[in-house]
């Protein structure tokens, strides 16, 4: 479970682990949404719950066999996500995110069962993993 919260310490919104949180203090005083603040914007780019920096969000293109590709196809990973059964029955899957370790964990899960088309660097990352 993740907290989307105020950080005093960074004067910042910060997601927090909540069980990595050891006390709690309960204040005579409540707390306010800003009418300015959009989940959807804060996690942006995001695969998961693990943030990047937004800017650094690009498109991902994988092909999955078609047994991978089936499991992939039915869920809803991402609101950018585009999944296309191609003719071999092999399913392409295309998502614009910010590349983070979970992400490439993800890809590892799958193994031989997905090809990344591009980015490169990505390529190479679970080249290399």
């Amino acid at each position: 479970w993740q907290l989307i919260a105020y950080c005093e310490h960074r004067q910042a919104v910060r997601m927090f682990k909540l069980d990595r949180i050891r006390t709690v203090t309960i204040l005579p005083i409540s707390y306010s949404i800003p009418d300015d603040f959009d989940v959807a914007t804060y996690m942006h780019g995001a695969w998961g719950m693990m943030r990047a920096d937004p800017s650094a969000v690009e498109t991902v293109l994988l092909r999955f066999t078609p047994e991978a590709g089936r499991w992939v196809a039915e869920e809803d990973w991402h609101p950018s996500q585009q999944v296309r059964t191609v003719e071999d029955g092999c399913v392409l899957f295309q998502v614009r995110i910010a590349i983070t370790p979970e992400f490439v964990n993800w890809l590892l899960y799958y193994g031989a069962k997905v090809e990344v088309l591009g980015p490169e660097h990505l390529r190479r990352t679970v080249s290399n993993e």
